[in-house]
């Protein structure tokens, strides 16, 4: 039974929402490469004046050519039917996905602790019911209320051994039952990394 993962399968990634979308392509049309030419030149395109690269108004005006943290340019070999019509494709394969992922958790929930469901050839099973009271995590189920030891098994890097914590926080917390032995192990993001208990 070591072999089930007691964690839902990971969601998927909303990358349809960091891509071009139809307003970013109108204001694509909006700009003009003339323009951008003369700013480059340090010329303030609006008025013909001279300006510096460490002046507000050329950051100002440089801005204008930015879409999505990137430089217009960066469209100019992108055929927008086709690019809108592969978002469209992967925000449907996501929903769809996501929909899947949700069908999953809800089976798993419903699952006792002894038991598992397989998914793309991997097990995966509901967590053990825990009670926390203060800084111990007790193993509620079957009225074990064993008392979990427990490990955290971060990255390596030099930031794991200091107060500030790591730049990567994530890392697998593996517990164990002190009374009867049951084991499992889960992620965990965003916390402070350190090494051992």
């Amino acid at each position: 039974m070591d072999d089930i993962i007691r964690e839902y399968p990971p969601s998927p990634k909303d990358i349809h929402n960091d891509r071009y979308t139809t307003r970013d392509f109108a204001k694509y049309k909006t700009l003009s490469r003339e323009n951008y030419d003369k700013l480059i030149q340090c010329v303030n395109y609006k008025t013909g004046r001279k300006i510096g690269y460490s002046e507000k108004i050329y950051n100002k005006l440089y801005s204008d050519f930015i879409i999505r943290d990137k430089l217009f340019t960066e469209m100019d070999s992108i055929d927008c039917n086709d690019y809108l019509n592969e978002t469209e494709k992967l925000k449907k394969e996501y929903n769809n996905r996501t929909k899947i992922i949700w069908a999953i958790q809800n089976k798993i929930d419903k699952l006792n602790e002894d038991e598992y469901i397989t998914f793309e050839g991997k097990k995966y099973g509901r967590k053990p019911k825990i009670i926390f009271k203060k800084t111990e995590h007790i193993h509620y189920e079957n009225d074990c209320l064993g008392v979990f030891d427990y490990i955290y098994d971060g990255c390596s890097c030099s930031s794991c051994e200091n107060w500030f914590g790591c730049t990567n926080p994530t890392g697998t917390m593996h517990y164990t039952c002190k009374k009867c032995g049951y084991k499992y192990s889960e992620t965990k993001q965003g916390g402070r990394n350190y090494k051992g208990k």
